[in-house]
């Protein structure tokens, strides 16, 4: 009889299930294509709660099966780890958000209902539930996949548990952790507090990498550095500055001389440059990682597997191709 593992991911966005049988993907869902909301759902800490189940049930369709036929529910966070957020942010927080005490209790005491929302909804209440490390899970989502054997990973998102950029090495399937990046140091959160700047969403850093194009990289880049270090495998960013979790844009206005966009205003050269230094940092974050993470792995390897959703960067991608170091690179689709 076939073994099924059913995969989750659901705490902040992008809400999706993937169900495997006997290690092969049987079937995989994005719940926006069923709710018809962008993203899913926009990440807040009372909605962790809020399960994928449409795109369970596609899945359990296409397998044939019921929920009794699961053997054990993967969930690509780790509830405890969370807690580390609290009390880091050094500038005020106010209300019930993300790094506040209230928010934090909240993001806990909704996420742990999960587990058995998820056995009373497929009707299995001794089901095996394990909660899993978000960027493994990142890390296994494109090495599971990719041709390679054996290979470099990099994963680079706004924020897993606490962690926001991890380097590995695959080998065999197996991953071992090299170095990680924790809160506030966070490509992903950079590029949401500029899009917020710069009058867009938090969820326009597409939007934001195609307005670079537009600009002078060189106009904003010694801002950039003002408050973001880089070099020989390091990331720091200073949060006094970006203030991730605010909506306090003053600090960001006086650095570059210019005042948040509304949405309501036209985009005008200086909102492109500032998007063009912002591409151009990233870029030389991700190229500095890239040449650190190769340079630790023994005997050197070809390959690299990315994930997270700061590897949709095309550009960073088209220049980590060209850096040469990595003959091979994966991105999962």
């Amino acid at each position: 009889m076939m073994k099924y593992i059913l995969g989750l991911n659901s705490v902040y966005h992008e809400s999706s299930v993937c169900l495997v049988g006997d290690g092969k993907i049987i079937a995989y869902a994005e719940e926006e294509r069923f709710n018809r909301i962008k993203h899913a759902k926009i990440s807040c800490p009372d909605n962790t709660d809020i399960l994928p189940l449409q795109s369970i049930d596609y899945c359990l369709q296409v397998a044939g099966i019921d929920g009794q036929a699961i053997d054990k529910i993967g969930f690509s966070f780790v509830p405890q780890k969370r807690l580390q957020n609290l009390g880091i942010d050094d500038y005020p927080l106010t209300g019930t958000g993300y790094g506040t005490e209230s928010g934090e209790q909240l993001v806990q005491q909704k996420i742990v209902t999960t587990s058995e929302q998820i056995r009373d909804y497929l009707n299995h209440p001794n089901l095996s539930f394990k909660w899993l490390d978000h960027h493994l899970c990142h890390a296994v989502s494109a090495v599971a996949i990719s041709p390679y054997h054996e290979s470099a990973v990099m994963v680079i998102d706004g924020i897993a548990e606490f962690e926001t950029i991890s380097l590995s090495y695959a080998l065999n399937g197996k991953i071992r952790s090299i170095k990680r990046f924790t809160y506030p140091n966070s490509l992903g959160f950079l590029w949401e507090k500029i899009a917020r700047y710069l009058g867009f969403t938090k969820y326009d850093a597409g939007k934001i990498m195609g307005l670079g194009a537009y600009g002078d990289s060189e106009r904003f880049y010694p801002a950039f550095r003002e408050f973001i270090e880089l070099g020989q495998g390091e990331f720091r960013i200073d949060n006094k500055v970006l203030q991730i979790r605010s909506d306090d844009f003053s600090p960001l206005e006086n650095l570059f001389g210019l005042q948040q966009r509304t949405a309501s205003e036209p985009v005008i050269l200086a909102h492109a440059n500032v998007a063009a230094g912002l591409q151009r940092i990233t870029e030389e974050v991700i190229l500095d990682l890239a040449e650190f993470l190769y340079h630790q792995i023994e005997p050197r390897t070809k390959n690299i597997c990315l994930s997270g959703g700061v590897a949709l960067n095309c550009q960073a991608n088209s220049k980590l191709a060209q850096q040469g170091l990595f003959e091979n690179i994966f991105i999962p689709p």
